[in-house]
């Protein structure tokens, strides 16, 4: 099952990370040769259109370490420029033709402040 977290992005600037996935006893998990797909839409689930794909990139792929990177102006020209909005990610790894669900959760948009 996919690991729940939520992020916070705001309209006008960007998010960025390092992960590292790890399985249920600690173990980085081995990561290579994988590829990886990150959408965003506005609810989990939603056939509808996929609002962005985030930038995912291995950092080191047999210690099971990523890099994310969402960047928030793509989306700020969605509805509520000035209201929080709370859309729905996840990010899948891609090894050996099977898609194995890594991370889910709300990816919470706030409006810029500068």
């Amino acid at each position: 099952m996919a690991a729940y977290l939520p992020l916070e992005v705001q309209r006008n600037g960007s998010f960025g990370c390092t992960l590292t996935f790890t399985d249920g006893e600690g173990e980085a998990l081995d990561l290579t040769g994988a590829r990886f797909d990150m959408g965003v839409r506005y609810a989990a689930g939603a056939n509808g259109q996929r609002l962005m794909t985030a930038q995912v990139d291995a950092i080191d792929t047999a210690l099971g370490m990523v890099a994310l990177f969402v960047d928030g102006t793509v989306l700020a020209g969605l509805p509520g420029p000035m209201e929080i909005v709370e859309l729905a990610y996840d990010l899948v790894c891609i090894q050996a033709g099977t898609r194995v669900p890594l991370l889910r959760g709300p990816l919470i948009l706030t409006p810029g402040v500068s």
